[in-house]
């Protein structure tokens, strides 16, 4: 059973591995039409070759016969969970800002808004480690405090 790293036109990277002596033609000839079309281009990689950690397996791309990261792409990726969780962590501390606010607690508004104020600025905060990251073990390891 042989691997094949498949370059798709919407950027991404699929993973095929043939069945029993079946050629890559054969596996491909059961597809869709519209997934036949999607093909960029087929490279025969071994196993070894392909990422074992599949955190930025949307931005796995072909690099000659093996399959490795685009870190432009790995970097928006992780921009993007920091981003969710940022939302998630605003919307908890919206539901806070009301309790604070309808008990007149001056304190514990202000204490909210704060907090709300660093949540709204860790994408900036976090930018540059993001931007330094060379690896995806490194970028995999950026993540605020104020967020786990």
């Amino acid at each position: 059973m042989a691997k094949y790293a498949i370059e798709r036109t919407d950027g991404g990277v699929s993973i095929m591995e043939t069945v029993n002596e079946a050629t890559p033609d054969e596996c491909i000839g059961k597809w869709t039409d519209e997934d036949r079309a999607a093909i960029v281009s087929i490279t025969p990689i071994d196993v070894a070759d392909i990422p074992a950690d599949r955190t930025f397996r949307d931005a796995w791309k072909v690099n000659g016969k093996a399959v490795d990261h685009d870190m432009v792409k790995a970097r928006g990726i992780q921009m993007t969970r920091i981003r969710v969780a940022r939302n998630k962590k605003l919307a908890e501390k919206d539901t806070e800002w009301i309790i604070a606010t309808s008990q007149q607690n001056a304190a514990a508004v202000a204490t909210v808004e704060a907090e709300k104020q660093i949540l709204r600025d860790l994408p900036q905060v976090v930018q540059s480690d993001v931007d330094a990251a060379k690896t995806p073990d490194e970028l995999g390891a950026v993540w605020p405090v104020e967020l786990k």
